[in-house]
């Protein structure tokens, strides 16, 4: 059954991936090259997810998406890949939700679904090369921790009604999680 009442619901942190400029870089590396650089990129991205705990529950192409049930250990996820991938010449930018989710495949928890979903993805899209970009939500729940942010702003989310406030990851030495 698809949806509906009887539907696994779950409170999630929903974290995308986006390999910035990718078209200009498949077209300057070419087929092969950018193959290599691809697999080498998920690799890089699956340990990480792994490594902090996460599950990879989509790809899109040069991006991922995957959930976390805790927002720290997500942030500490998509800091360290800015900096991971950086070795392969590439930047990247991270968006970071929290909110319930629907599990799509739940006797395999194969992929999530919703709008919490939907905000991961509008909050990627608006972060820059090698940002780290959080909603409100996310900033709100690691309130105490190591974490830093600076202010965005109230954003208009593609398609998402109202105007969401978001907030940058700080990336300096004091927040570092190595």
């Amino acid at each position: 059954m698809r949806g509906g009442a009887d539907a696994e619901r779950m409170l999630a942190t929903i974290m995308f991936t986006d390999i910035v400029g990718s078209t200009q870089h498949a077209a300057a590396l070419g087929d092969d090259r950018w193959r290599d650089l691809l697999d080498n990129h998920d690799t890089i991205v699956c340990h990480e997810i792994q490594r902090f705990g996460g599950r990879e529950v989509n790809t899109a192409g040069d991006g991922f998406v995957a959930t976390f049930t805790s927002p720290s250990a997500a942030i500490a996820c998509a800091d360290d890949i800015v900096d991971a991938v950086a070795a392969l010449v590439i930047e990247v930018r991270i968006g970071i939700h929290a909110g319930e989710v629907e599990v799509r495949d739940a006797s395999h928890g194969t992929d999530v679904a919703g709008v919490a979903v939907h905000i991961g993805a509008r909050v990627c899209a608006l972060a820059g090369p090698s940002e780290v970009l959080v909603s409100s939500t996310v900033r709100d729940i690691v309130a105490g921790s190591r974490h830093r942010f600076a202010e965005r702003g109230e954003q208009e989310l593609k398609g998402v009604p109202g105007r969401w406030r978001l907030c940058v990851l700080m990336r300096d030495d004091a927040t570092r999680t190595r």
